[in-house]
């Protein structure tokens, strides 16, 4: 499996998870849920153009990171999620 493939299936977790997770608050919802199309964004930017993705990546992880932090204690399966993505993020050199 192609990491892009492994990547969109986390995205696909992660949204699974926000999905069902009731007590979210609208706002920190809405914030995951802009983290997310940001991150296909970024990949999207990563396949056409390469050399330039590290100046997209670099401000998504600190990101994805900042939020990770935010949701740790009161939405442990959604930093877990969030967790996975950042990983697999590292793995595609991201």
């Amino acid at each position: 499996m192609k990491n892009s493939d492994e990547l969109q299936l986390r995205l696909n977790h992660l949204r699974t998870e926000l999905n069902e997770t009731g007590e979210l608050d609208e706002i920190s919802r809405q914030k995951l849920q802009a983290l997310v199309a940001d991150v296909e964004r970024g990949v999207v930017h990563l396949k056409q153009q390469e050399a330039t993705a590290e100046a997209t990546a670099a401000p998504l992880r600190e990101r994805i990171a900042a939020a990770m932090t935010d949701f740790e204690v009161e939405h442990p399966r959604l930093s877990a999620s969030l967790s996975q993505l950042v990983d697999q993020l590292a793995m595609m050199g991201i």
